[in-house]
């Protein structure tokens, strides 16, 4: 199981100051406390994870041994990680893009991109769009992600359309794309479970061609 940034969660560096832990910790929780933010459905899920990264940063020995946790895990101590923001989630998500471009589909994993594409639309981060209402670049999210997407076998993008349905839930453009996209994807499925069946019933044809040919010649 991967480690839990806390730092990320809080949007401070892994040198911050206590001080700097506990104003980070506050204007967050500010924002999330679910008391606060009854119109965000996902307030309650981003507010835990704060409160238990300031739990384990707050606290000398917890946070040298989660520190140490870090360092084994190959995460730079001294880096300075971006804090959870929408332009972040869509950083994450156009790398991925040019990524697979680089890519022979065949050989995808696809369980570890369906992760990777789901944790993207977490409830967490859901919470921070929410929060952070900007339309422009929750449309650009979503088409990104879906140029990713239509890399997925049907098993997988089924797990994933939910998630992708919730967040376009209160947007008619990217409800469209999505519905669009769906489309797409289950038409290039088909297409590519037939393939095979084409393939089959012209070698079929072209070997009778031949008999035939031989036969009357």
């Amino acid at each position: 199981m991967p480690l839990v940034d806390h730092y990320k969660a809080l949007g401070v560096a892994p040198n911050a100051t206590l001080t700097d832990i506990k104003n980070a910790y506050r204007s967050l929780a500010l924002q999330y406390h679910p008391d606060k933010a009854q119109e965000n459905p996902h307030a309650l899920v981003r507010f835990q994870d704060i409160a238990e990264a300031y739990r384990i940063l707050s606290n000398i020995q917890m946070r040298k041994r989660y520190d140490e946790q870090r360092y084994l895990a190959g995460i730079t101590v001294n880096a300075q990680p971006e804090s959870i923001s929408g332009e972040y989630l869509l950083k994450q998500a156009v790398k991925m893009k040019n990524h697979l471009t680089q890519v022979d589909s065949d050989s995808i994993n696809q369980k570890s991109l369906f992760e990777f594409l789901s944790l993207i639309f977490s409830d967490t981060h859901l919470a921070v769009l929410n929060h952070e209402h900007n339309n422009n670049l929750n449309h650009q999210l979503l088409h990104e992600t879906l140029l990713s997407a239509h890399k997925l076998d049907r098993s997988y993008l089924a797990m994933l359309i939910p998630q992708l349905a919730l967040f376009s839930a209160n947007d008619s453009l990217m409800q469209s794309e999505l519905k669009k996209f769906q489309q797409t994807h289950k038409h290039r499925s088909r297409n590519k479970l037939l393939r095979p069946v084409v393939w089959a019933v012209a070698t079929i044809l072209i070997c009778l061609m031949m008999v035939w040919y031989v036969r009357h010649t």
